[in-house]
């Protein structure tokens, strides 16, 4: 995903700006897949729905997708599973609902980093969790770079505020304890 922004990069101003009036209010948001991948990773955000009424199985499949366990939500579960203090309000939790952080999950995590040999293959996925985050994030720091690159600080065509919308979504973290125990080690 982020080498195609390696490409679109190439496009100029004015090669944009050829086409640009033709996408109307087209926009980021319409981008069901998009959206299911999040959501499958665990930034869940149930308002994007409205973006897909007028396409009942885009719409569907995004509904369907918010009501499931995320894969943060199941690698919570083998924490657990392993015999780590994951609380029991996460495990139980409603995951229709974005994942709000918790300080027990982050110390469940910080035992498998402070102890690595003992849960090596918790600290492994948690490391590969670390790198999907990462390559999503560095996704969306080219599509800011790109877009600014592009058409400057004009608005959006979903009627964001572009640039700044697009740069307000670099500090989602699809698995946040992973990010902020860190300080922690």
């Amino acid at each position: 995903m982020t080498q195609s922004w390696d490409i679109l990069s190439t496009m100029t101003p004015a090669d944009y700006l050829k086409f640009r009036g033709v996408l109307g209010s087209s926009s980021g948001f319409q981008s069901d897949q998009f959206r299911r991948f999040e959501t499958l990773l665990g930034l869940k955000d149930p308002t994007f729905l409205r973006f897909h009424e007028d396409r009942p199985q885009a719409h569907a499949a995004l509904k369907a997708a918010l009501a499931e366990p995320s894969l943060y939500d199941d690698a919570l579960a083998q924490l657990a599973i392993a015999g780590l203090p994951v609380p029991a309000e996460v495990l139980n939790r409603d995951v229709t609902q974005p994942y709000e952080p918790s300080e027990g999950v982050e110390a469940a995590w910080l035992e498998v980093y402070r102890d690595t040999e003992r849960w090596w293959p918790l600290y492994q996925l948690a490391e590969k969790l670390v790198d999907l985050d990462d390559a999503l994030l560095t996704w969306r720091h080219k599509h800011v770079v790109t877009v600014e690159r592009i058409i400057g600080r004009r608005r959006g065509t979903g009627g964001t505020e572009g640039v700044a919308y697009l740069a307000s979504t670099l500090t989602r973290r699809c698995f946040p304890e992973l990010w902020s125990l860190r300080t922690k080690l």
